[in-house]
């Protein structure tokens, strides 16, 4: 049975794969908001 452990292995890195993106993508909005205050702050 590789195959079917190649297949759940590759399902596994696809999910992680995933959670990765969805974090390094809120880390990008975060990043996004604090630059935002940051402007904010320096105006005031």
């Amino acid at each position: 049975m590789p195959l079917d452990d190649a297949k759940a292995r590759a399902g596994q890195l696809e999910s992680e794969a995933t959670a990765l993106e969805r974090s390094v993508t809120l880390l990008a909005h975060f990043i996004s908001v604090l630059k935002l205050l940051l402007t904010l702050l320096l105006i005031i």
